[in-house]
């Protein structure tokens, strides 16, 4: 649940202002303060000079108690656009220092009320909001913006007593390009359809170097934006989870978005990210984006999932293949597998298991460019030695789950 920090709240149910900082001192708008100095009271005061936000948050606890233990909270969003998304009341750049003070603010004032709640921020828009809040007036001084907003709660959590920031979270809407078009797109032409799945491996593969502004203009080398948060959390504030709360890929409507798809849920899994949704863009329905979802969550139409304990897979060619393993807890005997060919020709593969369990076959399900669903396919055979050769169609995904001898 995303709480308000900007500064102002709508007033009214009457539509937009005319932007700019001409309406945020009228009428139009309330104050939006973190935290209440009275007690709460329901309904709120619909006359008083503030909409209070840990009021707000008391009331949702308390209105869905049953499933209070799953309510997070997020510090606003996207501080580093409020200029441009939010001009009508915050018409000039955030600063460091001001998203810095206002987030503690508002957390601390939030964990008073919700002290088992998970308190997310700072909700940042991409990139150059990661490393400047987007050309912030006090960026020279401070340095990259993401070590700075981790300093801060760092000393929070020493002033407070208490953890104010649980999980940091970013959004992530790549800036690659292929043919010369942002791969976020609906389009699934030949070269944006390549880019799009080798796009993935921007999250964490040090040998691969997008076509992107990023990688051009300044890093001059691989982002690994994984690694790159794991590192700034590690060196500022340990044991901080990372979200990265909203992200696209593109291509809704092809094969090629389902395979970006499915190779981002493997790599967030495996690098750890704590949790991840999905902002559609675009005008497609998203088809094959959600059928890539089916693939891990409900591969045989009847709620079968992949596994919840992840194992470790080596793949030797990054580029053409992707594979991510992981036992089903509580069934001990099954260990599924999702992988996944980038290629328009068919691959074929090699897998060994070194696992306890022997395996005599695998069911399997496969996602191709024919329909945006799940089908059930071919069995796969392993030898006496959990190993076994299979062939995975051109641009498909492929879910395993590796069965003893009946």
């Amino acid at each position: 649940v995303t709480l308000a920090m900007a500064g102002r709240v709508a007033a009214d149910f009457d539509g937009p202002t005319e932007g700019a900082g001409t309406d945020a001192e009228s009428d139009r708008f309330k104050d939006a303060c973190p935290g209440k100095p009275d007690a709460f009271t329901y309904p709120p005061d619909l006359n008083d000079d503030c909409v209070y936000q840990d009021e707000f948050a008391h009331w949702l606890l308390g209105e869905f108690s049953a499933v209070s233990g799953r309510i997070a909270f997020s510090l606003d969003n996207e501080p580093d656009l409020w200029a441009d998304t939010h001009s009508e009341i915050h018409p000039d750049a955030a600063t460091y220092a001001e998203v810095g003070a206002k987030s503690v603010a508002l957390a601390a004032a939030v964990r008073q009320v919700a002290p088992a709640a998970e308190i997310y921020g700072y909700a940042g828009y991409g990139y150059y909001g990661f490393v400047s809040l987007s050309g912030a007036p006090d960026a020279g001084v401070h340095g990259d913006f993401i070590d700075y907003f981790l300093q801060v709660f760092a000393q929070a959590e020493i002033d407070h007593g208490a953890r104010l920031l649980d999980v940091l979270d970013v959004h992530w809407y790549p800036e690659a390009r292929g043919g010369g078009e942002r791969i976020t797109s609906d389009s699934d032409g030949d070269a944006i359809c390549a880019a799009r799945m080798q796009a993935p491996r921007s999250l964490w593969d040090p040998d691969y170097v997008e076509d992107s502004w990023i990688t051009n203009d300044v890093l001059g080398g691989p982002i690994m934006l994984l690694p790159w948060f794991a590192g700034r959390i590690a060196a500022n504030y340990p044991g901080t989870g990372l979200s990265i709360s909203e992200y696209y890929y593109g291509g809704g409507a092809h094969i090629c978005g389902a395979i970006a798809q499915a190779d981002v849920l493997g790599i967030y899994g495996r690098q750890g990210v704590h949790a991840a949704n999905l902002w559609h863009l675009g005008e497609t329905d998203d088809a094959y984006i959600n059928a890539a979802f089916d693939m891990f969550l409900d591969f045989d139409g009847n709620g079968a999932r992949f596994g919840s304990r992840g194992l470790v897979v080596q793949v030797s060619d990054t580029e053409t293949f992707s594979a991510y393993a992981a036992k089903r807890e509580g069934i001990d005997y099954e260990t599924t597998l999702v992988l996944i060919n980038k290629r328009d020709v068919p691959v074929t593969v090699s897998i060994r298991a070194r696992d306890y369990q022997q395996f005599a076959f695998g069911r399997a399900w496969q996602l191709g460019p024919d329909a945006p669903a799940p089908a059930e396919v071919e069995t796969f055979q392993l030898s006496g030695t959990n190993a076994g050769i299979i062939t995975l169609p051109a641009t498909t995904v492929t879910t395993l789950v590796l069965m003893p001898p009946l």
